[in-house]
């Protein structure tokens, strides 16, 4: 039952009215019937319409929904019923007109105003009518008084409800704004990029303030630039204009929103924006931390100005926009210090300042970029941008105020005016440079590693406005922080690979003093590296010389300039003398003395120096004692290799000297044909070291002779078979004895080979062409051609024109073609000058072989092991000055195995041979106590 009763105010009142009117006609209420009668239809009627739209909607209606018609009829229901109570002198029906126009007010506004006025004066009109009909008319001053309370009435109703409409306009206004500008502060707080992020600033001011222009706009130093735009204001993004013009410079000025009715007549305008057509404009500031960030330019292509509700829709889009600005600099800060992390990430200390300075330069849009390295008292720019460039020529000098607040404090220092809170110092060229370009506002922060404040990051403005806000400090301490972390890495680095540096040219230095020998050469290559080791202005090196107590200078240089010096200074108390008397090295402000030393002998003293004070630390003192180590060492193994040489050519002349002697014929013929191979050779053009193992090998060609018998070497007629074979195996037999000693093994190809043909005739491998090197036919010709030339035994000496005929004649069969152009064009060169140099060969009486190119790499490679080599070489030497004139072959197996066994410290040995069948071995020779056997 009770879901059948109408919950509509609406239908209920006119229900209510309807029992009313109802029962006021039954009790006898005086009234026109057939009227009321249709008054009383007319509420029925609007109470059933009411009712069918309540269930149409399945709710009851609300005010603001009730159409205007039925709104319509209730007047006029109204109307009739106050023409229907006309006979009733005291009827206060237009009561029911006011109150139904009261909601038609409400509901039609200003036509519900005049609705209500109409149908009051259409009652009134027909009550009179009736009053007048029963001869009842109502006097004048009731009909006047009445109007004019009605018309109070409505006038006040009619502002009543006028205020209320204005007042709900405002609300629903707000509301819709307030819902707006949520909805546009989400989409503001999405964005993380300030570009974006400025762009949906300018569409949502466009769409706020229902304007057709909107433009965000920065400041960067002296000038502002349009950095996004919304409808005509997309024309002008990317425009530049100074500070202080337009309606940007007077919001900077007051710090606050300004709006102008009329742009065009504007006479600071910036003509880029009022050539778009923009008329009324209105300016709102974006603060950051308290500081200018930007603004928001809104502005209508009519004259329609902004009200107070637009600024304050504007304001608040401009709070909501500072925020998500300082949202996205946070994030844009983050990934800009992450990207910059990765890309120090393997750089160089250089690197390092370089690229944080351009960063912070371009993150800050700031005119003075400074980084200065701080040592003590005392600083020097690392890198300068902008109108601090003029800096980075600057060198050492006293810190200025600024540093000096910075390394007292070890943390940030930011000034809002840098001439006004900082005194100047005319005696500090950088503060005197800030002056002269008119540093304002500006930032120090301290970049601290290991405890102590190694650098400083500065960054300042010339711009008298700007300041720096919370962001911007933690942007520059978040560089200095990262600053000393890649700092930190790339000293660690850097140290690291300048230690593999030293280390690698510490060993590249070691390799060359290896290739050279004479002390001068040793000094420059310690010269050279030193100036790659550690920082070098002045350098020398003095040999100690120990019998005379004196210091032998080899090098003393300064700067780059190094001349050999052979000053002689004797000991004393000097801080070279310092080091000869005890051993240890010797340190000054500026110079370093080091011993040499090598096996734990004292080679010499080298001294090192720098111009700047305490520039040698313990490692560059400890990497120049190596290289003094290594230059001692240099020294006494040229030493060692020298005294080797001389050993070494002293055995190869006597060896050969041992096989000539045994011949009076061939006295000196090594030498000869060594001396023809040398010129052979360098006709050739072949290389140093050729021409050196061809003039050894030339010397040590016959010294398989030694095994030859002297009956068969001095035969004068022909050799039989048997002897041949003996003869032939010489070269066999010299190849082993060369072999024997390291030194000398590779001549053996030239000993082996110096009998094979070019044909592949010869002996003893009867190789031939390519396989037989070049070294050995050179001296094959040169031997050829000697024994032609010289008289033998067997043969009478033949003229040089019958031995150059005899190399032509057998060029390209026994002899090397190319060997054979270049001997006959060296002879006929020699010929056409007098034929000097063919006098002097046959003069020879012993090579002279003081000039052969070192004794060969096999040497040097084991000049280590100097004792076992020289060893080696002393046998030989006594092999041939004891056995050239020994016949018999038991006597010589017992000298061989004596002089072995000697030179090795044996005290017994054996000397076995095959016997004739080859089937066992025989004791030819024996010494000590198996002498017995």
């Amino acid at each position: 039952m009770w879901g059948l009763f109408p919950r509509d105010p609406l239908l209920v009142g006119r229900i209510g009215a309807c029992l009313g009117a109802v029962a006021w006609l039954a009790l006898g209420g005086l009234g026109v019937l057939p009227v009321a009668a249709t008054a009383l239809v007319l509420l029925l009627a609007t109470s059933v319409w009411v009712w069918r739209l309540d269930s149409k909607r399945g709710r009851a209606l609300q005010l603001h929904e009730v159409p205007p018609q039925l709104v319509i009829a209730d007047l006029v229901t109204g109307a009739v019923w106050m023409i229907g109570s006309a006979t009733n002198p005291r009827s206060i029906a237009f009561v029911i007109v006011l109150a139904v126009g009261a909601f038609a007010m409400y509901r039609l506004k200003r036509a519900g105003l005049i609705a209500t006025m109409t149908t009051y004066v259409a009652a009134r009109v027909g009550m009179e009518a009736v009053r007048l009909s029963i001869g009842e008319p109502t006097p004048i001053s009731q009909v006047i008084a009445e109007a004019f309370v009605v018309g109070i009435v409505v006038i006040i109703l009619s502002a009543t409800v006028d205020s209320y409409h204005a007042e709900q306009s405002r609300a629903e206004s707000a509301l819709r704004r307030g819902k707006s500008l949520e909805r546009l502060a989400a989409d503001i707080a999405a964005e993380t990029e300030p570009l974006a992020l400025f762009q949906t600033i300018a569409r949502s001011a466009l769409l706020l303030a229902n304007a057709e222009h909107a433009t965000i706009n920065v400041r960067r130093g002296e000038e502002f630039y349009i950095a996004a735009g919304a409808g005509t204001g997309e024309r002008v993004v990317g425009v530049h204009a100074p500070a202080e013009m337009g309606i940007v410079g007077a919001v900077l000025r007051a710090r606050a929103t300004v709006a102008i009715d009329d742009y065009g007549t504007d006479p600071t305008a910036v003509p880029a924006v009022r050539d778009v057509g923009v008329r009324a404009l209105i300016c709102v500031p974006i603060f950051l931390h308290g500081e200018f960030a930007a603004t928001i330019t809104v502005g209508r292509l009519d004259r329609r100005p902004f009200d107070a509700e637009d600024r304050a829709a504007l304001e608040g889009l401009a709070s909501h926009a500072s925020i998500a600005l300082r949202n996205a600099r946070l994030i844009e800060q983050g990934r800009r210090l992450e990207a910059l992390s990765r890309e120090l990430s393997g750089a160089m200390p250089e690197d390092v300042i370089d690229r944080i300075a351009h960063t912070m330069q371009a993150v800050f849009d700031l005119e003075w970029v400074l980084i200065s390295e701080l040592k003590g008292e005392e600083g020097r720019p690392l890198a300068a941008l902008g109108k601090a460039r003029p800096a980075r020529d600057h060198g050492w000098s006293p810190l200025g105020p600024l540093l000096r607040q910075v390394v007292a404090a070890r943390e940030l220092i930011v000034l809002r005016d840098y001439m006004s809170d900082r005194g100047i110092e005319p005696e500090r060229a950088i503060s005197m440079l800030a002056r002269d370009v008119g540093v304002h506002a500006i930032m120090v922060a301290p970049i601290i590693f290991d405890g102590e404040i190694r650098a400083a990051l500065t960054v300042g403005t010339t711009d008298p406005y700007r300041s720096f806000d919370a962001i911007e400090r933690r942007e520059l301490l978040a560089f200095a922080d990262l600053a000393s972390s890649a700092l930190r890495a790339a000293n660690e680095r850097r140290e690291r690979e300048r230690r593999i540096g030293r280390l690698s040219a510490l060993n590249v230095l070691a390799w060359q003093l290896g290739a050279v020998h004479e002390p001068f050469d040793i000094a420059r290559l310690a010269f050279d590296a030193a100036a790659t080791l550690v920082p070098r202005d002045t350098f020398s090196i003095a040999r100690y010389d120990e019998r005379s107590n004196e210091l032998a200078f080899v090098i003393n240089a300064r700067g780059d300039e190094a001349k050999a010096d052979e000053t002689r200074m004797q000991v004393g108390s000097g801080p070279a003398s310092l080091v000869i008397q005890s051993g240890e090295l010797h340190r000054t402000p500026s110079e370093v003395h080091l011993p040499m030393k090598s096996r734990g002998k004292l080679v010499g003293v080298l001294a090192c120096g720098a111009d700047a004070p305490s520039s040698l630390d313990d490692e560059d003192v400890a990497v120049l004692q190596t290289l003094a180590n290594l230059v001692a060492t240099a020294f006494e193994n040229a030493e060692a290799l020298g005294r080797m040489r001389e050993l070494y050519l002293a055995s190869v002349r006597a060896l050969a000297a041992a096989v000539d002697a045994r011949d009076p014929y061939t006295r000196s013929h090594s030498a000869r044909v060594a001396a023809l191979s040398r010129g052979i050779a360098e006709e050739m053009q072949l290389s140093a070291d050729q021409v050196r193992r061809i003039q050894l090998g030339a010397l040590l060609h016959d010294i398989g002779k030694i095994g030859v018998p002297d009956a068969i070497l001095n035969k004068p007629g022909a050799l039989s078979p048997d002897e041949w074979v003996m003869m032939r195996s010489h070269s066999m037999l010299g190849a082993s004895i060369v072999n024997a000693v390291e030194p000398l093994r590779d001549l053996v190809p030239i000993v082996r080979s110096h009998h094979e043909r070019y044909d592949g005739g010869g002996y003893p491998d009867e190789l031939g062409g390519d396989l037989v090197p070049i070294e050995a036919y050179v001296v094959a010709a040169a031997d050829a051609f000697e024994v032609i030339v010289s008289r033998r035994a067997y043969k009478p000496a033949q003229t040089v024109e019958h031995a150059c005929a005899e190399l032509l004649r057998c060029r390209g069969t026994q002899f090397h073609p190319a060997v054979v152009d270049a001997f006959l064009r060296l002879i006929e060169r020699d010929r056409a000058q007098g034929a000097a140099q063919l006098r002097r060969i046959a003069g020879i009486l012993h090579e002279d072989i003081e000039d052969v190119p070192g004794p060969g790499v096999l040497l040097e490679q084991f000049a280590a092991s100097a004792q076992t080599h020289g060893r080696q070489l002393a046998i030989l030497q006594r092999l041939a000055s004891e056995i050239s004139a020994v016949l018999d072959i038991d006597d010589l197996a017992e000298r061989l195995l004596r002089i072995i066994c000697d030179a090795m410290g044996y005290e017994n040995g054996f000397l076995l041979t095959l016997d004739d069948a080859g089937d066992y071995l025989v004791i030819r020779a024996a010494v000590g106590p198996s002498g017995s056997y």
